[in-house]
């Protein structure tokens, strides 16, 4: 009895051995099998790494986008600073003492009592000419029958007006033009007779001055005969503009080009 117990016992060992054995080869197969399936192709790994490269070239996309409107809006706004900046205001007051300021705004020169005052944006000046009459020619600026009250021009801040035709006509007591830098003539189309008459001023600097739509240059210096030099910058242009007696009874007979 005791034999048989004790075979018994062995054939039970020997059984749980070999399902240990069986066990272990099934969990190696299907390890095989599993890390086969994890790094194929098609394998969990493969596609994770799939969808972490698909995620950064989405990544990549939207910040490439989102760069892109960032940009257009910059270019947005920044024209609309420009368009803001560029005041086309002009407003002229001529003041007791013989100044005529030149603004894109309202306010007054400080310390100065003003006379009248006008509003001249988007304005256009013309000149009439009658040789039969005294005056023999009329701009058509508000200030024209003031002109032998001027003695000094100032031109305060920037201003771009659209006309300059016959500006300063018939200004004979006109000595000074200060600033005039900020005359920015970038619109004009029109110098005709700006400085006709002008018999006192002595130098006159319009470096700054661009010409480049101007068509008529006409009478421009006519008869500003205390007129020693014209300075013209590298904006002036004068070959498409009518010069017809520009520098007629002038101090001198041509301008003078600086880059300064």
């Amino acid at each position: 009895m005791k034999k048989t117990n004790e075979r018994i016992v062995s054939n039970t060992h020997g059984i749980t051995l070999i399902a240990l054995i069986i066990t272990i080869v099934i969990l190696i197969i299907l390890s095989t099998v599993t890390i086969k399936i994890a790094f194929s192709d098609n394998g969990l790994i493969k596609r994770a790494e799939q969808v972490k490269n698909l995620t950064e070239q989405v990544t990549r996309e939207e910040q490439e986008q989102i760069e892109s409107i960032t940009d257009e809006l910059a270019n947005i706004l920044s024209e609309d600073n420009n368009q803001q900046v560029e005041n086309t205001n002009v407003y002229v007051t001529l003041y007791s003492d013989g100044t005529l300021g030149f603004s894109n705004n309202e306010e007054k020169i400080e310390g100065l009592t003003y006379d009248k005052s006008w509003d001249i944006t988007n304005q256009n000046f013309s000149i009439e000419w009658n040789l039969d009459e005294e005056p023999y020619y009329r701009a058509t600026t508000p200030w024209f029958d003031d002109r032998e009250k001027i003695t000094k021009v100032v031109f305060v801040n920037e201003v771009i007006p659209k006309s300059v035709a016959g500006l300063f006509m018939g200004c004979t007591n006109l000595s000074t033009i200060e600033k005039i830098e900020n005359l920015n003539t970038k619109d004009v189309e029109s110098l005709q007779a700006m400085f006709t008459d002008c018999t006192k001023l002595i130098n006159l600097d319009v470096s700054n001055f661009n010409t480049g739509n101007v068509t008529d240059m006409r009478a421009m210096f006519y008869n500003c005969s205390a007129l020693t030099e014209i300075l013209v910058g590298p904006e002036w242009v004068d070959e498409q503009a009518n010069k017809t007696d520009m520098f007629t009874g002038c101090g001198v007979d041509h301008v003078t080009h600086t880059t300064v």
